[in-house]
């Protein structure tokens, strides 16, 4: 989903602004008869503005408060279009630092063989079971299997190296 703030604004929506603009703030050198020739050069240096941006930076230079433009006339185009694009790269900015993943590192226990093993050890006891058997590797424990030198239902647990016994509910 698009952050709302990068929606870019209408030529409807860049016309409502201007008027606003328009109505507080006169052009330089600005003759009636020269309006739509006006607007459609500010329409060009819109285009492609974000809706957010051009609406905070049009309130902010009626309010004075853009530095570098005219307190007494409207901005040229390429003032306002200029004043808008900074005011898009630093919400662009701020989205990106928003979004940004943030990268921890949480260290993982550090857990030895000898941990490991009690702790195979342990689960093989809470289960109730016990030690029969020794096989030094898998492809040996299944061929203990296979020729029947365990109890069916036995378990493997090559870290032990070693069969322990069924539980009491398996089959003997």
């Amino acid at each position: 989903m698009t952050d709302p703030r990068l929606r870019a604004a209408t030529t409807q929506e860049i016309g409502i602004a201007l008027i606003k603009l328009f109505s507080v703030l006169p052009r330089r050198n600005g003759k009636a008869e020269d309006n739509d020739a006006a607007l459609e050069g500010y329409q060009i240096a819109l285009a492609g503005v974000d809706l957010a941006a051009l609406i905070e930076v049009v309130g902010q230079v009626i309010r004075g408060e853009v530095d570098g433009l005219s307190l007494k006339y409207c901005p040229t185009p390429p003032e306002l279009s200029a004043a808008i694009r900074g005011r898009m790269k630093d919400t662009r900015r701020q989205i990106a630092r928003e979004t940004e993943r943030k990268v921890t590192y949480e260290p993982t226990p550090f857990i030895s063989v000898q941990m490991m093993i009690d702790a195979a050890k342990l689960r093989m006891a809470d289960q109730g079971r016990v030690k029969i058997a020794e096989a030094e590797s898998l492809d040996l424990a299944r061929e203990m299997a296979k020729r029947g030198e365990v109890p069916p239902g036995s378990v493997y647990s090559a870290l032990l190296g070693a069969f322990y016994s069924p539980t009491r509910g398996d089959d003997l």
